[in-house]
């Protein structure tokens, strides 16, 4: 009888030790996201945004909607994929800017261009697409 309390305790015990760790490194990451946000100057509104990119609850989501040039800021896990799986292709890269078209033929004119931003960390990269796209048009 004692050894299956035992048994039961330390099952207990591993579980509730495995929460506390998984809820550490949750709360963990929320603040090393949040730091960097503010660090590029997107604010703590966009929070709940790329942590959800992050935790896997969202392929790609914008963070700031298209403005007067036609530029929206978005995250996304692999956004290449997404692009790819609409038909997309890379045409041509120069350096940080990818230009996608239909054909995938660096000959043809691009739909649009999507930069690799200098805004990026551990928890996330930044993107900005361009002609009046969003990444919600993708998903």
């Amino acid at each position: 009888m004692k050894t299956k309390s035992k048994t039961r305790k330390i099952i207990i015990v591993s579980i509730l030790s495995t929460l506390v760790l998984i809820l550490f490194w949750v709360v963990f990451a929320l603040f090393r996201i949040n730091y960097y946000l503010n660090q590029y100057g997107y604010g703590s509104e966009a929070l709940p945004k790329v942590a959800a990119v992050y935790f896997h609850l969202s392929e790609g989501v914008t963070i700031i909607d298209v403005n007067e040039n036609n530029v929206s800021t978005f995250v996304a896990r692999n956004p290449k994929e997404i692009f790819e799986r609409n038909g997309y292709y890379e045409a041509d890269r120069w350096g940080t800017f990818a230009m996608y078209n239909k054909s995938g033929s660096e000959w043809d004119s691009g739909d649009f261009e999507v930069n690799d931003t200098d805004d990026w960390c551990f928890w996330f990269i930044m993107y900005q697409i361009d002609n009046g796209k969003r990444i919600e048009d993708f998903l």
